[in-house]
C-alpha cells in the first residue's frame, strides 16, 4: 500500500462520530475505511448488475435524444 499525503476539507463532527464507532486511531483510518468500504460496495453492486435482468430502462442509450433520420 502506498500512501499519499492529500489536503483535505471534512466534517470533523462526522470523522470523530467514526473514529469513537469503529475505535480507529484517527482521520486516516476513517477516511481509509470509508474509501474500501466504498469500493466494497461498488464492487457489489457491479456483479448484482450482471445478475439482473435488463428492460428497456437498463440502455441508458436509450434515453438519450436521438436526431432525426433523413429519409431520401
Amino acid at each position: 500500500m502506498s500512501l499519499a499525503k492529500i489536503e483535505i476539507e471534512i466534517d470533523e463532527v462526522l470523522v470523530d462520530k467514526v473514529i469513537r464507532k469503529f475505535r480507529l486511531h484517527g482521520a486516516r483510518d476513517a477516511v481509509n475505511l470509508a474509501l474500501r468500504n466504498l469500493l466494497a460496495d461498488s464492487d457489489d453492486s457491479d456483479a448484482s448488475l450482471e445478475d439482473e435482468e435488463c428492460d428497456e430502462f437498463s440502455d441508458l442509450a436509450a434515453l438519450r435524444p436521438q436526431q432525426p433520420t433523413e429519409t431520401a
